[in-house]
């Protein structure tokens, strides 16, 4: 039974014409303790700490998923 973990919200601001994407990303411990993963929030140049909870409350446009074995 394959098992999923969200690694990456894309989030588009914008309309149809004319936009900009900003990135979640998960970053996980060398252990692979979800509860001690790390989020970050990229645009351009800003690169800075999110919350989990920020990525899960955006407006996702994209999810992008890694399979594992747990």
């Amino acid at each position: 039974r394959a098992v999923f973990k969200l690694m990456a919200v894309i989030v588009h601001m914008g309309s149809v014409d004319d936009g900009h994407y900003v990135t979640y990303r998960r970053f996980e411990t060398p252990h692979g303790n979800e509860h001690a993963s790390k989020w970050i929030y990229t645009s351009d140049e800003i690169v800075e700490a999110a919350s989990r909870d920020q990525a899960l409350s955006s407006c996702a446009y994209m999810l992008f998923y890694e399979r594992t074995s747990r």
